[in-house]
């Protein structure tokens, strides 16, 4: 079947390019609010991806 994309990878590499691009257009002196919006998906991402990964360890060591 086709491969799941996980929303941690998504919100990681998501954040990473909105990084990138803002860094691209937005001048370096500017005091930019959004600025936060990439470091908080890539934070996201890394959380999400070690919430999934302690609840199927949890779930796997239930089975054994």
């Amino acid at each position: 079947g086709a491969r799941r994309i996980p929303i941690a990878a998504i919100l990681f590499w998501g954040g990473m390019g909105v990084g990138v691009l803002l860094s691209t257009i937005t001048p370096e002196d500017s005091e930019t609010s959004y600025r936060y919006v990439p470091m908080t998906m890539i934070f996201l991402g890394v959380l999400w991806f070690a919430a999934t990964e302690f609840i199927l360890l949890l779930r796997h060591r239930k089975r054994g």
